[in-house]
């Protein structure tokens, strides 16, 4: 089971970029990491259901922050494919 994960993992983002790459000339690389992000959490909100966990002020706030710094990590990517010949 692991592995199938890993593999879906993998192919999840492999697929997500080369769609993510599409949308450029559409929604710009801020445009695409926003719509990407925002899937990403309705999926985990459909799957997760985080309102029955009852997670702490800080549990949240770390969480938040995690939230924060994958959007980054993607806009700062996202902005690199939009410049290289690829």
């Amino acid at each position: 089971m692991p592995i199938l994960a890993l593999m879906g993992s993998m192919a999840s983002v492999c697929l997500g970029n080369s769609f993510a790459k599409t949308l450029f000339p559409v929604l710009g690389a801020a445009g695409t990491v926003t719509y990407r992000v925002t899937i990403g959490a309705a999926i985990l909100l459909a799957f997760w259901r985080p309102w029955r966990l009852h997670l702490g002020r800080a549990d949240a706030g770390r969480i938040a922050l995690y939230g924060v710094t994958l959007a980054s990590m993607n806009l700062l990517f996202y902005l690199s494919l939009q410049r290289l010949p690829i």
